[in-house]
């Protein structure tokens, strides 16, 4: 499993650059690609929101990825940081 300290946001941004493809995927081999969310929320229609973040103000990265009710990623639902653009993915 991918590994990244909070405080290092270009790593879990590279980490998420690795990962390639992400729609589609199911949420654990998310997680094995990019290590554990530092969130996880409830959402409309039995979603869920899963959000890793890093850094610190000014120097930071975060994602949201939502997954459907049988764990599978739908896409990005927001991120924030730096030039980052993982939406088509």
């Amino acid at each position: 499993m991918a590994r990244y300290r909070a405080s290092d946001p270009i790593r879990l941004k590279r980490g998420f650059d690795r990962a390639g493809i992400l729609r589609g995927r199911h949420r654990t081999d998310v997680i094995e690609a990019v290590g554990r969310p530092r969130r996880v929320s409830a959402a409309p229609f039995d979603s869920t929101l899963l959000t890793w973040s890093a850094g610190r103000r000014g120097r930071s990265y975060e994602v949201a990825l939502m997954f459907d009710v049988g764990g599978l990623c739908v896409g990005v639902a927001h991120e924030v940081g730096p030039s980052a653009k993982l939406k088509d993915r």
